[in-house]
């Protein structure tokens, strides 16, 4: 902004000159004049756009990716990443594997678990959350096939396992963010194409996600545990708390 007013005010100083003298220089000087005010005008805004582009970008990742452990006083880290179609969250978990070499997918129910080995993945490199220890995982790294409903179960397995950071694929036709989204569902997947709003895209996910652990921990007094996610919601989770 500051290029551009500058660049205006030795415009019109030049101008004031030049129309004294030469009245032809006067017009030329001017159709030139507001072709530089027009450049400078769309450089600042770009530059604008950018910035903040940028700075929303950097309070995200403060938001979105980074939450407390209110458990030992630590920071967890839970990277979130969110497919339409459960299609490109197998394709994604796969590419991950062959970028993974060790990688170990995590499942949190026994009913999911079976259907991610009987589909792509195998007992190698997908275990059942309640049967990993750390000594069996041996430091291999780690992703999530989704969350748990409860973020204090996320937290209590990370303290297990001693690790401070965690990765979550999800799609959204996965039960807890169907819940969470079920009026916006439409408007996620007809958006979540377009390139300039995936980001704000999933963010809004990562934070609803973070939100509704929250209601459903105020909302749970005793939990039921369930074979599957779904069944855990429908078991658990009050129809009115989102």
């Amino acid at each position: 902004m500051l290029l551009f007013f500058t660049g205006l005010i030795v415009l019109i100083d030049r101008l004031a000159d030049w129309s004294n003298d030469d009245e032809n220089g006067y017009f030329i000087m001017t159709v030139l004049g507001l072709g530089l005010i027009i450049w400078l005008w769309s450089v600042c805004v770009r530059f604008i756009k950018r910035r903040r582009r940028a700075a929303l970008k950097c309070n995200d990742c403060q938001t979105e990716f980074t939450t407390a452990i209110t458990g030992g006083g630590n920071l967890m880290r839970v990277t979130d990443v969110v497919f339409v179609t459960e299609k490109e969250y197998i394709n994604a978990i796969l590419k991950w594997l062959h970028d993974m070499p060790g990688g170990v997918v995590v499942a949190w129910f026994r009913n999911d678990f079976e259907k991610l080995i009987g589909g792509a993945l195998s007992h190698e490199n997908c275990r059942l959350a309640g049967e990993l220890t750390s000594s069996s995982l041996g430091g291999r790294p780690l992703l999530f096939a989704g969350h748990y409903p409860l973020k204090a179960a996320e937290v209590t397995f990370c303290d297990k396992m001693g690790v401070n950071s965690i990765q979550v694929y999800s799609h959204l036709n996965m039960p807890l963010l169907k819940k969470i989204f079920a009026e916006k569902l439409e408007e996620l997947i007809a958006n979540s194409g377009l390139q300039d709003n995936k980001d704000m895209y999933q963010v809004m996910i990562a934070h609803g996600i973070s939100k509704a652990q929250e209601r459903i921990a105020d909302d749970v007094t005793t939990e039921i545990y369930a074979q599957s996610e779904e069944e855990w919601m429908n078991l658990n989770v009050s129809g009115n708390i989102f």
